[in-house]
């Protein structure tokens, strides 16, 4: 590379001004000035540094706009859980104080069924392709239901594996759980032993079972 190349302004100047004085013995037009040298060497820098920066620029982590996007649309959505806390008195959501990608959910059972009375947490893990993913969900307080996994918490539930759609919310989540447990599918179970009460047509000892573990694990202790 010619000193024209790295230096358009010192033009006149010699690249061997880099060089210690004794190999510029060869090089009558460069003042041997040790100062003058330093600022020169700082130019060069500066100059081959911009030059690489102009041939190879920086690229962003293929995953961060994505990351980006993603919580741009958790913090559309907290801000929404905020200004309509009242809107759904049978869901509050909360977000992680540290991390908006973890929430959790209270929600009340419906009325009518064995969760009647019971208040149900629920814990969101929120993905960096958020919304075109669906966030995982699981119950965190014991449930006894066919869809829900006894002991895991995990929930079979088609919005949340191949008919997720990014119009879906955190929100509208939530109140598909509370419907499906309404309306339980006991011809996919994750707990085997209550779909076989219902498949069998033993709606009592299913409601049985379910009203005991509600009464267990969802409802505040008295005293």
């Amino acid at each position: 590379m010619s000193s024209l190349l790295l230096f358009s302004d010192e033009s006149s100047h010699c690249f061997e001004r880099l060089l210690p004085p004794s190999t510029m013995a060869g090089c009558d037009s460069c003042p041997r000035v040790q100062i003058m040298e330093v600022d020169l060497l700082v130019r060069c820098v500066k100059v081959v540094s911009n030059y690489y920066r102009y041939l190879f620029p920086v690229v962003p982590p293929c995953g961060s706009s994505s990351r980006l996007a993603s919580r741009a649309r958790l913090f559309k959505e907290y801000k929404e859980v905020q200004r309509e806390k009242t809107a759904d008195p049978d869901i509050t959501l909360v977000c992680d104080d540290t991390n908006i990608f973890k929430w959790t959910a209270l929600i009340k059972g419906p009325s009518e069924t064995p969760y009647e009375g019971g208040v149900f947490q629920l814990a969101f893990a929120v993905p960096e392709q958020y919304p075109l993913q669906p966030p995982q969900v699981r119950f965190l307080t014991k449930i006894f239901h066919p869809n829900v996994h006894f002991k895991t918490g995990e929930i079979c539930l088609d919005i949340l594996k191949n008919a997720w759609s990014p119009a879906w919310t955190l929100q509208s989540v939530c109140r598909a759980i509370i419907a499906l447990m309404a309306h339980p599918e006991a011809d996919s179970p994750l707990n085997c032993d209550s779909g076989n009460l219902l498949r069998s047509g033993d709606l009592r000892g299913f409601q049985s079972m379910a009203k005991m573990y509600t009464r267990l694990a969802a409802m505040p202790k008295k005293g």
